[in-house]
């Protein structure tokens, strides 16, 4: 089982460097792909200094060892950086540091049990003699404490965005956020894993959470690194303030009442919206945002948003992309030779991808299985 082990650890820092590497020197200057690859790298590094240890036995090794103990402190911080730069044109900025407050503490409060000469606590420590020090418990304590923190945070943030998105936006990739969400499952697995196996001392955990990690490593770098625009749903920064405007406007309007318009108005709005829809075809510009056609119609943000929800049923995501893809369908039906991607570019859609993913969401097929279904 301890060779396995070994294997695992190898096999994790190996892979972990590469993608480091890869990802740090990607030439497009991307700030998700820098901040994956540091995440990377320490991971590495956690994997590689304590396999080349118990391979070697050198002395230099070991001290490095118990410096990494505390590494896992700062990954709670670089997967929300990572998060809210994938989804976002955001610069990063020297703010970014105090999200590593924890992880310094975690250095500080430890800084003489690891600056140690003789290293006699810290054999003593690793090898059972001794119970954990006070100031290592606070440690630990404090690398779950910002892991909680930081994994919800990082979940509040990827559904507010996800929320805001489908109510102002109609041309991004709701893969996206599975896949979000998917990494999340993936970090929370991972710590809840190492939380029991701190305090139950079983060590199975932790060797169930390093499998984790060494397959979340491959996976999730690898599709970052091949698509650096995997997670990109604001694609300007001029997008992002309209959408950071309008979801201001929204929030602030639902404070002062929950819906504004009675069931008439509502009902007479619905229409007037479902007559331009037809009419004027909005749809067809791919950058249509809720705010556009709120200026259109000559109605506030917060009308429409409500008007669509409760109107219409559907946020704005669903509402224009589904005459998007009438229009589509209506084109398969009678141009059989067209192009599927041309016309869903004809139709409003803006990348393949999205399309794939909304044809199948409101048809239950993928755009060329309905083609053949016509024939």
């Amino acid at each position: 089982m301890e060779s396995l082990i070994q294997i695992l650890f190898a096999i994790g820092g190996i892979q972990g460097l590469i993608l480091a590497t890869l990802l740090c020197i990607d030439k497009t200057n991307n700030t998700p792909n820098k901040l994956l690859g540091i995440t990377c790298l320490l991971l590495a590094l956690c994997f590689l200094i304590p396999f080349a240890f118990n391979a070697t036995q050198n002395t230099f090794l070991y001290q490095l060892q118990n410096w990494v103990l505390f590494v896992p402190a700062s990954f709670g911080a670089l997967n929300f950086l990572y998060y809210r730069h994938a989804l976002s044109d955001k610069p990063l900025t020297w703010h970014a540091s105090l999200y590593f407050i924890p992880f310094a503490l975690c250095y500080l409060i430890n800084l003489d049990w690891l600056t140690d000469p003789s290293h006699l606590l810290v054999t003593q420590y690793l090898s059972g003699q001794i119970d954990t020090p006070l100031n290592v418990n606070i440690g630990i304590t404090l690398m779950f404490i910002q892991a909680i923190a930081f994994n919800s945070y990082s979940a509040w943030y990827i559904y507010r965005v996800q929320v805001t998105a489908q109510d102002n936006l109609t041309n991004f990739d709701p893969d996206i956020f599975r896949w979000l969400w998917t990494c999340l499952l993936f970090t929370l697995s991972i710590w809840s894993l190492k939380f029991f196996a701190e305090y139950t001392n079983v060590k199975a955990y932790s060797n169930w959470a390093d499998a984790l990690i060494v397959l979340f490593i491959y996976s999730v770098a690898i599709a970052q690194w091949r698509n650096p625009t995997l997670f990109r749903v604001l694609p300007s920064e001029k997008r992002g303030e309209e959408l950071k405007q309008n979801k201001i406007d929204i929030i602030q309007n639902t404070k002062q009442t929950a819906y504004a318009l009675d069931l008439e108005t509502r009902a007479n709005l619905l229409e007037l919206t479902n007559n331009y829809m037809k009419e004027q075809k909005p749809f067809l510009n791919p950058n249509l945002t809720l705010n556009d056609l709120a200026n259109a119609l000559g109605i506030s943000t917060h009308h429409l948003s409500e008007v669509l929800n409760q109107g219409a049923g559907k946020n704005f995501y669903n509402y224009i992309n589904q005459y998007r893809i009438e229009l589509v369908i209506e084109k398969l039906k009678q141009q059989d030779n067209s192009k599927i991607l041309d016309l869903a570019f004809d139709s409003g859609f803006s990348s393949k991808s999205t399309f794939n993913a909304v044809f199948k969401l409101f048809v239950g097929q993928t755009p060329t299985q309905f083609k053949k279904s016509l024939q």
